[in-house]
């Protein structure tokens, strides 16, 4: 295991990059609010990306999880060389397995549309199937950058992973400027699959010149995705099932009125971003090294490092978390408040966000104990933790949402967050402890 001050370095190097791409996502998000507001548009475009969102979220989290530990033993194995090739034919193998899921969400939106948006007026559903259909192909693109970008990760090439995510909402943003006077809410999913061709070719060239291979490979060593597809899957099941919990909630705020599902999304994405900058990026850089330490069986290791980690990160999140709160209201009036987003829809939006802003500390926690579970193989755990949590997810949106409104369904997040992170502290623990003993 490295030293906490290279460890910190690493995670910085992330922070880094990822900041300058939520920067581009900021003004990506201001041109959206000065153009669009909180009106049909953007929120037929959010409605078109939910599944999207939600199947390449879940897929990218499972196989790039399940892979860093699977790459780090085949480089342990039989070297650098060896490991480049595995890349290659479980490449091989994604690709058709991503295109028949695109397929079947092909298949599954007019049910979902149905489920989802029954009250919204024809042309809005009708603008939101446009919309899917023009966005879809991005799960296929998008998953190939997946694989590359977390062979890149376990390589510990950070810095180059974390720019081309940048290349999405900057083509977006110029899609807005450009096009949306004349072909309004299109231009974001112009922008959008734009975006993600650019992001692919970015990564393929990183990848080579790191040495990686970059095209498919017929599939021979069964065994290897044999070995991969069964980690992932529980990790598919437990992202998803996790993830379920922002589409949930989107479900669920599309049945309050106008204006509240928009509000909610801003709110989402100002808190995804500070978090993607900070606990995304220390799980990130985490990963590839309790990965190592897994390999080597160096359980006495893994198992101090993960206490020391655990009391640093939840410590530095509490003053980040009350920060938040304080200037949530300033922070959305200076960004989004011009246009067609007024002072009523900034004071929706900053009481949402504070609302959100209390799972900070525990979402830190809770993906750090997530990695050192993934590094020692255990994401059976996760699914039935992702499971027990989605179901509490429903049960709180339903309560406080009828009490609170779209508040209620952010308080309810981070609740969620809260109870996730005290199961998988506790999960990781006990199998680390096991392992000790065994060794």
């Amino acid at each position: 295991m490295p030293s906490a001050r290279s460890l910190v370095r690493a995670a910085f190097v992330v922070g880094a990059g990822t900041l300058c791409v939520r920067l581009i996502g900021l003004v990506k998000g201001q041109s959206i609010a000065f153009w669009f507001g909180t009106g049909d548009e953007v929120e037929a475009f959010r409605l078109a990306s939910m599944l999207l969102v939600f199947a390449l979220g879940a897929c990218a989290n499972a196989l790039s999880t399940a892979f860093v530990p699977l790459y780090a033993r085949e480089r342990a194995r039989a070297g650098v060389a060896a490991a480049g090739r595995l890349s290659g034919e479980l490449l091989g193998w994604m690709l058709p397995l991503l295109t028949a899921l695109a397929l079947l969400l092909l298949l599954a939106w007019p049910g979902f549309l149905a489920l989802v948006a029954s009250g919204y007026a024809p042309e809005k559903r009708a603008l939101a199937t446009e919309l899917f259909h023009w966005i879809l192909p991005s799960l296929v693109l998008g998953g190939a950058s997946v694989l590359l970008v977390a062979a890149l990760n376990a390589e510990k090439r950070f810095g180059a992973t974390a720019f081309p995510a940048g290349l999405v909402p900057l083509s977006i943003t110029l899609a807005v400027w450009l096009l949306a006077r004349g072909a309004g809410a299109r231009a974001l999913a112009i922008g959008h699959l734009c975006g993600v061709l650019l992001e692919l070719a970015s990564v393929i060239w990183l990848a080579r010149r790191a040495g990686l291979s970059v095209l498919p490979r017929r599939p021979r060593d069964v065994r290897a995705a044999r070995d991969l597809f069964g980690q992932m899957l529980p990790l598919l099941f437990g992202t998803a099932l996790m993830a379920s919990t922002t589409i949930v909630d989107q479900m669920m705020c599309a049945t309050l009125p106008s204006g509240n599902l928009a509000a909610l999304g801003y709110a989402h994405d100002m808190l995804s971003a500070l978090l993607s900058i900070t606990a995304v990026a220390l799980g990130t850089v985490a990963l590839p090294y309790f990965s190592d330490l897994a390999a080597a069986r160096d359980w006495r290791t893994l198992q101090a490092e993960l206490g020391t980690w655990m009391r640093r990160s939840f410590l530095w999140a509490l003053p980040l978390t009350a920060l938040v709160v304080a200037l949530a209201g300033p922070a959305v009036s200076f960004l989004f408040e011009r246009g067609r987003f007024g002072d009523s829809e900034a004071h929706s939006v900053s009481t949402i966000l504070r609302w959100y802003a209390l799972q900070t500390p525990f979402f830190v926690v809770g993906i750090l104990c997530a990695r050192v579970l993934s590094a020692l193989r255990s994401n059976r755990t996760l699914l039935w933790i992702a499971a027990l949590n989605c179901a509490l997810n429903v049960g709180l949106n339903w309560l406080l949402m009828r009490w609170m409104g779209a508040s209620g369904i952010a308080l309810s997040t981070s609740c969620v967050y809260a109870g996730a992170a005290l199961l998988l502290a506790g999960a990781a623990r006990r199998r680390l402890a096991e392992a000790c003993r065994r060794a």
